[in-house]
C-alpha cells in the first residue's frame, strides 16, 4: 500500500497496490495513525479487479469505512473508494444533488455510513 496525503484538504489516500495476507492489518495500522494525526477524512482505494478486493471491502467496514465511490478504469481498471470519517459529523442538509439518481446515492452512502459506524 502507499499513503499520499493532502494537508490542504486535511485528508489521506491509502493506495493499495497488490492485495495480500497482511492487507487489512497494514490499512487498520496506518488508519490509527492517520486518525491520531486527525486527518479528517481517510480514503482507500481497493482495485476490483485483484483477488480478494471483496475480502479487504467487508474487513475494512469492520474498521469503519463505508462506501464513497467506484472510479471507472482508474489505475488498470476500476477501483472501489472507500472513506472513512476521523470524528467529523456531516448534515446531509449541507449536501445538494443536481438529479435523482444523485439523490439516490447520497441515500445510499448515508446508509452505509450509519450500517459501518454502528
Amino acid at each position: 500500500t502507499t499513503v499520499s496525503v493532502r494537508h490542504d484538504h486535511n485528508q489521506a489516500l491509502i493506495k493499495i497496490e497488490k492485495v495480500g495476507t497482511m492487507t487489512v492489518k497494514e490499512i487498520g495500522f496506518q488508519m490509527k495513525h492517520l486518525a491520531h494525526e486527525r486527518f479528517d477524512c481517510i480514503y482507500v482505494d481497493i482495485p476490483l479487479r485483484q483477488k480478494g478486493a471483496g475480502y479487504i471491502a467487508s474487513a475494512l467496514r469492520q474498521l469503519g469505512f463505508f462506501f464513497g465511490c467506484i472510479i471507472p478504469e482508474y489505475s488498470d481498471g476500476d477501483v472501489l473508494r472507500l472513506q472513512y470519517l476521523n470524528n467529523v459529523d456531516i448534515s446531509r442538509d449541507d449536501i445538494k444533488t443536481a438529479s435523482d439518481f444523485g439523490q439516490k446515492l447520497l441515500d445510499y452512502i448515508f446508509a452505509d455510513m450509519s450500517e459501518a459506524s454502528a
